[in-house]
């Protein structure tokens, strides 16, 4: 007797996508409990937790017990989250691309917002594939119109993407390995800096690497647009008990906690126009700002649920490691 198709379907697919979600609002809630000193152990340590159910149900069970669905909204329920939504209008192919990389901006197609070092070059073999084999004018030289360069989603105007003809996906990674993979190639192999944990210590003080994946991820800008420059400084020095732009630069340049504090502070303050920022509101709306985000770690599993999201074939995901050292 045939199997009947209606097998196990929706629970499973509920129980990735949920995984899914829970494994990138943790990189991301990792990433903002770092920039704000906080420590990460007891957030840890819920995380594993929320992960190891997560985990459970979608390889153990077909249904999630009442018992597990309960933990798991418990503990989802401390940190921002979202569950991915089925994209209806199907891949976004959409005819002007003749570049292997173009870069730039776009407001429709398949987009790839690409942060640094998290194994993004392996994503972009899979966005490069779609867009050239679901062309119907690749015979013509002409792929479908896709994004996959490094730069920040608001450089690549994502925030002013038509949604219902663009499909914005990114990936984020274990935020610990992350920074260890990007302090070893950009310093340690390119600038010959010696790998000590001084030097590793000084790189992660650095006030450029503040907020830098949040701020590479982001899609909504904060700032009020009569805001200028010449304002937001008056006014960061005022919060600060600062009285000149040259006082500010004496302690930086004097360095110590307060110096590296103030550098933060000031690139914080340039972005977001205050030093109180609602992190957690940040994370939440960069969940909601995309159509999909996959996670390093869960590579394959990222790729079968934006397989779901999108209705792809098998043969769209599949994939080779780019590169592998870190």
């Amino acid at each position: 007797m045939a199997r009947s198709s209606k097998t196990t379907s929706s629970p499973v697919r509920y129980s990735l996508v949920i995984f899914i979600t829970a494994s990138v609002t943790w990189s991301l809630s990792s990433t903002l409990n770092c920039q704000g000193g906080l420590s990460l152990h007891s957030f840890g340590n819920a995380t594993a937790a929320t992960e190891s159910l997560m985990l459970q149900s979608f390889t153990t069970t077909k249904t999630p017990s009442k018992a597990t669905s309960t933990s798991i909204a418990s503990a989802a329920s401390s940190f921002p989250s979202r569950v991915w939504q089925h994209f209806q209008a199907g891949f976004p192919c959409y005819n002007g691309q003749v570049k292997l990389m173009d870069t730039s901006p776009a407001h429709r197609g398949f987009l790839f917002q690409r942060p640094m070092k998290v194994g993004s070059t392996t994503m972009v073999g899979v966005v490069l594939r779609m867009a050239h084999n679901r062309s119907p004018w690749i015979k013509k030289g002409v792929k479908c119109l896709h994004r996959s360069m490094h730069g920040s989603a608001l450089e690549m105007e994502y925030d002013k993407r038509d949604r219902s003809q663009s499909f914005l996906l990114s990936l984020v990674r274990d935020p610990t390995k992350r920074v260890i993979s990007e302090f070893f190639h950009f310093r340690v192999a390119i600038n010959e800096v010696e790998p000590t944990d001084r030097n590793f210590k000084n790189f992660l003080a650095s006030p450029k690497l503040q907020h830098k994946y949040i701020n590479d991820l982001r899609v909504d800008r904060y700032l009020d647009g009569d805001a200028t420059n010449e304002t937001l400084v008056s006014n960061f020095l005022e919060s600060n008990g600062l009285e000149t732009v040259s006082e500010f630069r004496r302690v930086v340049r004097k360095g110590g906690e307060r110096g590296r504090r103030l550098g933060r502070l000031r690139d914080e303050f340039m972005e977001f126009g205050t030093n109180n920022v609602n992190w957690t509101q940040v994370v939440q709306d960069i969940l909601n700002g995309y159509d999909f985000i996959g996670v390093t770690e869960r590579m394959d599993e990222s790729l079968v649920a934006m397989q779901m999201l999108l209705n792809l074939t098998t043969k769209d995901i599949l994939y080779t490691h780019s590169r592998s050292s870190g």
